[in-house]
């Protein structure tokens, strides 16, 4: 169940821009772009919220075993902390793949939850 969510979610995120498998060289070069641009990010966020994901009750309860059932229920705030979490350099690229494995490790834990 997880799998499928943070897949699609990781999809939708990263992927916008992209083509081909996600290697790490391509995603430090998204996190660098992320980071220098606001409307990129911006871009991202809407990419996550509107194409990218299905955020039903099953996704949302999900995402509620990490963070805040309130923020569970927040689909653009949950974006929008993994959006700012690769941008700031806080999730690596193995937190990153950690989700498309169905076992978040601790980084890819605290970016959810805003840390």
């Amino acid at each position: 169940m997880f799998s499928n969510i943070f897949r699609g979610l990781a999809i939708s995120v990263l992927c916008v821009g992209l083509t081909g498998c996600l290697t790490e060289d391509k995603y430090e070069a998204a996190a660098e772009a992320l980071k220098g641009s606001a409307s990129l990010r911006e871009k991202f966020v809407v990419k996550c919220v509107g194409e990218g994901h299905d955020w039903n009750a099953r996704s949302r309860e999900a995402y509620s075993w990490y963070v805040s059932v309130a923020d569970s229920k927040n689909p653009r705030l949950l974006c929008q902390r993994i959006v700012n979490s690769i941008a700031s350099g806080k999730m690596k690229y193995k937190d990153w793949q950690s989700f498309n494995e169905d076992e978040p490790t601790k980084g890819a834990i605290a970016s959810l939850q805003g840390k």
